[in-house]
């Protein structure tokens, strides 16, 4: 087979994939990208107006500097809290203690539950009435009341509740990379007479280091675009202290029609999750081998 025919073939082969990426993504993006410059609502026209939304954003909506925010701090928290957690669990599961297979099952349940359901568990647990965490809260508190979800003091927390620790999938993630570790290195540290704390900082943590940057990637990204779960449980309230960039891009394309200003906030959204990438990335080293 010639040169020439091999890559009529390959091209072939790769014209459906990039089609179907064209009109699903691309052409998508770039429309998105261009209408956030315009000014586009119900019934009207796209009119080009330049930086007029985004101008309009982050100089004189106070709503979507407080999304923005929540956002930012949710995906900190995410970052700060699940990663870690994740990377201990699976530490834990690696040694295999007794028990382990039902743990590591039971970990990854909320991450195949529709984050709507999961949102309507929360949503009945919280409750201020019949919620089962002020009920259990009662039996030592009779007169205790906290409204977790409606009070400007605790809404912002008990939202961050309702997914801070599900990182079932990442644990996935670093246990398969775990388990590809080399044993004879393992060994040799061993019969060196390491612990199994030394071992896991010294060599088992530094062999993760690219998929603890995808993971980090994975858990920012969802922290970013996070809407199911705060729609469902606040949609946002009371006030602005749950609003976060998802909420926000609904509420201004599905009540307020405006789909340019909506386009806007989603073109921001995709700015933050590219810069958390190239920082993950540096941060992480990641594509370079141990030793590095």
């Amino acid at each position: 087979m010639n040169q020439r025919k091999r890559n009529f073939i390959i091209t072939l082969f790769l014209l459906p994939a990039v089609i179907l990426f064209a009109v699903f993504f691309a052409y998508p993006l770039i429309t998105v990208f261009y209408t956030s410059f315009c000014d586009w609502t119900l019934g009207k026209t796209a009119t080009f107006v330049g930086f007029k939304n985004y101008i309009e954003l982050f100089r004189d909506n106070s709503d979507f500097t407080d999304a923005l925010k929540n956002t930012l701090k949710w995906t900190a928290l995410t970052v700060a809290v699940q990663v870690p957690f994740s990377l201990l669990v699976a530490l834990i599961l690696s040694k295999k203690p007794r028990g382990w297979k039902v743990v590591r099952n039971s970990f990854i349940i909320p991450n195949i539950i529709s984050t709507v359901a999961i949102g309507a568990i929360f949503t009945n647990m919280l409750d201020a009435e019949y919620g089962i965490i002020n009920a259990i809260i009662r039996l030592f508190n009779p007169d205790f009341y906290v409204s977790w979800l409606q009070d400007t003091r605790t809404a912002f927390w008990a939202v961050t509740l309702s997914w801070i620790f599900y990182g079932g999938a990442n644990v996935l993630l670093l246990l398969a990379e775990i388990s590809a570790i080399p044993q004879s290195v393992i060994e040799a540290a061993q019969i060196d007479g390491a612990t199994d704390s030394q071992i896991d900082r010294k060599i088992v943590i530094p062999y993760l280091r690219n998929v603890l940057g995808t993971v980090t990637v994975i858990v920012s990204s969802f922290a970013i675009t996070e809407f199911s779960e705060v729609y469902i449980l606040t949609k946002g309230g009371p006030l602005t202290k749950t609003l976060n960039l998802g909420v926000y891009l609904h509420r201004t394309a599905m009540l307020e029609n405006h789909y340019s200003a909506a386009n806007a906030v989603g073109m921001v959204q995709l700015i933050l999750g590219v810069i958390t990438i190239v920082l993950v990335n540096k941060a992480f080293r990641m594509g370079k081998s141990i030793g590095e």
